[in-house]
């Protein structure tokens, strides 16, 4: 037998004696392989590929530099791809090569590893050069890499190194099709063994063979409840899986996963898909499913709510929970604690602007709202929907009005955060003659700043165009604590024009600034620089 194959003798001997003693075998078997080599035989060549990558891996490097470079190191390790890619050190050497070599270079280290995908895809080093593999590689390699997956997802998808792999493939390199592929080896040995390759969903293989369906959903059942564990439900094609199930299994059968997945459905919804299964879960999940969920959600409110996909999960416990006193206490609370952060951010605003507006044609899209009315005709949800809202709002509007009245004038200058300051004053239930003071209190200090600002006038218009039933309007306060000769300086303006014509409109003030403007406006008549605001001003006063 040749050398190579002989362990480092001491190396085993000690970790013998160490196991006879009560200890235990290296995680890593140095007793199986010698220190810094993978064979004695192959130490030169690893050391003259480390020092040629050193070189070739420099940022600095020329372009003709590395071409002769990336020449000479695969000519040292051509003979030896499969067992440099084991290793952590001289894994990198072939990543390197993938990176930098020409295509028959990437080819020759493909047609090296294709057969062994599966298997270097479980091992904590080689995993990155079949990533580098999939990066690099022409498109009909990379679909045969993807192929070599299949009949293989079960254990990869439950393999810490392997799910890896598996995420990278279907998430960013796999077709529609292929991704069907993968997915149907959820469906039951049939569909492992034998690919349905027209790409049909579950649906469509439902349609066409209604009669497997019994069949089908109760395999597909026991192949995800044991994979209702954390580390493993984050994946994308785990989630496509779930969904699939949750569209078309029956009752009986969606009530055990929703009941197994209940405490871990906070690892998916990060994904489209996973937001769609928690939604699900939601919505078809028992009283306490539904309280499990909640209280699972509650550690990471502020994340979920900032995400492009989890806070479509949020409106649906807004949505269908009737147990407001839970959501207030695990969401609206966390919600409350981070609200500055939450109004600054794209997805947390629309959040806020839900629950302060549910449903608003004005806010949020047709294609939007119709992920969340399938959930209204839930068997669960007994509590109008309408007072769940009401309910709701109650919680959070003292927040979100203490935090606009600080932040009135800066909000109103912003047009991404104009559109919640407008709805906070039209729809949040408390008094918001705070934030009516704010405004004024700076059109008082800072003249015509917020006048003259392109967002802030409008905010200003809109603002004037709001009764609140049993308080004070905003035209009022402006009256009230602005002298006559503030408010006439707003028509040098043509913005202020405009918000002079918005303030004639409030039948509240009009008679007082009917009496304030008439000297101004015979000065606007005889002007010889009209300008539109002016115009508009003009023909509104003659309204009156």
């Amino acid at each position: 037998m040749s050398p190579k194959f002989f362990p480092d003798t001491f190396s085993f001997t000690y970790q013998f004696f160490r196991f006879i003693r009560g200890g235990s075998f290296s995680s890593h078997h140095h007793f199986l392989l010698p220190r810094n080599t993978i064979f004695y035989e192959s130490k030169e060549l690893i050391s003259k590929a480390k020092c040629v990558w050193e070189k070739l891996r420099r940022h600095d490097l020329k372009k003709e530099g590395r071409s002769i470079l990336i020449i000479e190191l695969m000519n040292i390790v051509k003979d030896q791809l499969y067992e440099l890619v084991l290793k952590h050190d001289t894994a990198r050497i072939i990543q390197c090569l993938l990176k930098f070599g020409t295509s028959d270079m990437r080819t020759t280290v493909f047609e090296k590893l294709k057969d062994h995908v599966v298997e270097l895809s479980k091992l904590r080093y080689a995993k990155f050069g079949i990533k580098a593999l999939f990066k690099y590689c022409t498109p009909p390699q990379r679909d045969a890499l993807i192929t070599s997956l299949y009949n293989h997802v079960h254990r990869l998808v439950r393999h810490k190194e392997g799910a890896e792999i598996l995420e990278i493939a279907y998430n960013d390199y796999a077709t529609a099709p292929q991704r069907s592929l993968l997915v149907q080896e959820f469906y039951g040995a049939q569909f492992a063994l034998f690919k349905d390759n027209s790409g049909r969903g579950l649906g469509e293989i439902l349609a066409a063979n209604p009669e497997q369906r019994t069949k089908l959903i109760g395999h597909m059942k026991q192949a995800l409840i044991p994979l209702m564990d954390k580390t493993v439900v984050k994946h994308s094609i785990i989630h496509r899986a779930v969904l699939d199930f949750l569209l078309h299994a029956d009752e009986k059968s969606r009530s055990e996963l929703i009941e197994s997945m209940r405490e871990v459905s906070v690892e998916m919804l990060h994904t489209r898909e996973g937001a769609k299964i928690s939604l699900r879960c939601l919505w078809h999940g028992t009283t306490k499913d539904r309280k499990v969920l909640v209280k699972s959600f509650k550690p990471f409110v502020s994340k979920i709510c900032k995400e492009e996909h989890g806070h479509l999960v949020m409106m649906g416990v807004f949505d269908c929970v009737d147990d407001t006193v839970l959501v207030i206490k695990s969401i609206i609370s966390e919600m409350i604690s981070s609200l500055e952060d939450l109004c600054e951010d794209r997805y947390g605003r629309r959040l806020l602007l839900y629950l302060l507006s549910p449903r608003s044609p004005q806010h949020f899209s047709k294609q939007f709202l119709e992920l969340l009315t399938p959930g209204d005709d839930n068997i669960q949800s007994k509590k109008p929907q309408d007072t769940r809202w009401t309910e709701l709002r109650e919680g959070i509007s003292p927040s979100l009005i203490k935090l606009a009245s600080e932040k009135a004038v800066q909000w109103a200058c912003q047009k991404p955060l104009a559109p919640l300051l407008i709805q906070i004053v039209l729809s949040a239930i408390g008094d918001v003659i705070p934030i009516y003071h704010t405004l004024t209190s700076d059109l008082l200090e800072h003249k015509n700043e917020l006048i003259c600002d392109p967002c802030g006038h409008w905010v200003l218009k809109k603002i004037l165009n709001i009764q609140r039933e049993g308080m004070s309007s905003f035209a009022s306060v402006i009256l009230d604590l602005l002298s006559n000769e503030d408010i006439c300086s707003w028509t040098q303006t043509n913005r202020g024009c405009f918000v002079l014509s918005s303030l004639l409109m409030n039948e509240e003030s009009r008679t007082r600034l009917l009496d304030v403007l008439r000297p101004i406006v015979d000065q606007l008549r005889r002007s010889d620089n009209i300008n539109q605001g002016s115009q508009v001003l003009l023909k509104t006063f003659d309204c009156f």
